[in-house]
């Protein structure tokens, strides 16, 4: 048996600019923290011989706040500020044959 453990940080900046016309890409500095482990066994009994892993992880991204400011008064989207943030989580198997 063999365990195996994981992390990280991440910043991306966005590359996008201020959206002050008609377009709206929405674009934040995203900044992601992840963590994640797995184990190795060597086999599970008679029926299968070869290893076997499994592995998770889960993460957090934060879009940090972006204001954006219309130059058009009459603009149907107008000055807006983005946000937000998710979470994802995975599980994974390997069964080699």
């Amino acid at each position: 048996r063999r365990w195996i453990a994981r992390g990280g940080y991440v910043i991306e900046r966005a590359v996008a600019p201020e959206q002050k016309g008609e377009s709206n890409f929405i674009d934040n500095h995203k900044h992601t923290l992840a963590a994640g482990g797995g184990i190795e066994l060597a086999g599970i009994g008679d029926v299968i011989q070869k290893p076997v892993s499994l592995d998770a992880f889960v993460s957090f991204t934060y879009l940090q706040p972006r204001d954006h400011h219309k130059l058009s008064p009459v603009d149907p989207v107008g000055d807006y500020t983005a946000k937000g943030h998710a979470f994802a989580a995975g599980l994974m198997s390997r069964w080699r044959f």
